[in-house]
Formats: structure tokens, C-alpha cells, sequence
């Protein structure tokens, strides 16, 4: 059985093998993050068309 988790932008299930793990910092300079899940697809929605450019070629 693959592992899952919930999709922060839509709230569907996605498997961990292919969801994007993204990470959050409160500012800059803390040492503290909180980690994410969610499908490719919903981060594409969910950024501005013009920074879609620039994410990693397997997003």
C-alpha cells in the first residue's frame, strides 16, 4: 500500500511518491520550517501564471 497524504490546496488524498514536499519558514532567517504535500497539478493553480516558469522541470 503506498504511504499518503493530504493535498494542502485541495484536500484529496495524493501518494508521497508523487506529490511535491514543500516546505515553509516563518521569515528568512528562522530555523524553524513546516512541511506540505500537495499534487503538481494544484501548485501550478494555485502560483501566479508567471512564476510557473520557474519551477523545477519535474513539477
Amino acid at each position: 500500500m503506498k504511504e499518503k497524504a493530504i493535498c494542502c490546496f485541495c484536500g484529496d488524498s495524493v501518494t508521497i511518491e508523487t506529490a511535491v514536499a514543500l516546505s515553509i519558514k516563518p521569515n528568512h532567517i528562522s530555523k524553524e520550517e513546516q512541511g506540505f504535500f500537495g499534487h503538481k497539478e494544484c501548485l501550478k493553480f494555485a502560483l501566479d501564471e508567471s512564476m510557473v516558469k520557474y519551477l523545477h522541470p519535474e513539477i
